[in-house]
């Protein structure tokens, strides 16, 4: 048993005390609680709240939460750009349907039906969407090849004179890289006019020796209406990148 001078000989007394006594008692008690309780949250109203880590302050933390180790905003910023007409600019429009060949094999996007980077490294980065794909790199020769996409769009990227990535990632030679009508890197501007048809040399913001043509082909896909976007990278007069992308 308790000693009388702890909670034992508090509840003795309580119990002693006539009705009216033991309801104001326990009002008494009530109040003050409650007043204790505001005081204790106005107190607190004026301090600093503790700063809670934030998943989307920082797109990679978020983006591991459902992709893990792919998650890289490192990667999302070395993908090899290739610079592509502004929205709504006039874009030539081609006849030919065209895509990259790999000698070493291939995948297929489920929806758009675009080839994919075969023995790639997954990557993911962002918080849109995100944009998801696969790379490879050829360290040798400094290619990059890569397939990223999101949603109803899809990009397949070749590009020369790429310094290495910033993660480790699939490696081997890509020089057997070509498209479907045999264009290469390293082709002249002429011979990607042979196949797609003339069309507007867009010069490159910043950079005096390169220069784009850029085509677009229309097709189907299921109901809807899709296009093919098909841009080259000329550094010097010669090929120095491709990008194929789908979108509908």
């Amino acid at each position: 048993m308790r000693s009388l001078h702890g909670g034992t000989l508090a509840r003795v007394r309580f119990a002693n005390l006539p009705y009216t006594a033991r309801v104001k008692s326990r009002i008494v008690r009530g109040v003050c609680s409650v007043a204790l309780t505001i005081a204790a949250a106005w107190a607190l109203r004026g301090a600093p709240a503790a700063a809670a880590p934030s998943a989307t302050s920082n797109p990679e933390i978020a983006c591991r939460v459902n992709f893990g180790d792919a998650c890289s905003e490192a990667m999302g910023r070395w993908l090899a750009r290739v610079p592509s007409p502004a929205f709504g600019e006039h874009v030539d429009r081609s006849h030919v349907e065209d895509w990259i060949i790999d000698p070493a094999g291939t995948g297929m996007d489920v929806f758009l039906g675009a080839t994919t980077v075969y023995g790639g490294t997954r990557f993911v980065y962002g918080t849109a969407g995100p944009p998801k794909g696969f790379a490879v790199y050829d360290p040798v020769h400094r290619i990059a090849y890569y397939d990223e996409g999101c949603c109803s769009w899809h990009d397949v990227v070749v590009a020369s004179d790429v310094g290495p990535p910033p993660k480790k990632i699939a490696t081997r030679s890509l020089t057997g890289l070509r498209t479907a009508t045999g264009l290469r890197l390293g082709d002249s501007i002429l011979a990607v006019e042979r196949v797609y048809g003339s069309s507007r040399l867009r010069r490159v913001r910043g950079q005096p020796s390169r220069r784009t043509l850029s085509y677009v082909h229309s097709f189907r896909f299921g109901v809807n209406v899709c296009q093919d976007r098909m841009t080259f990278l000329f550094d010097r007069g010669r090929l120095a990148a491709m990008d194929f992308g789908k979108a509908c």
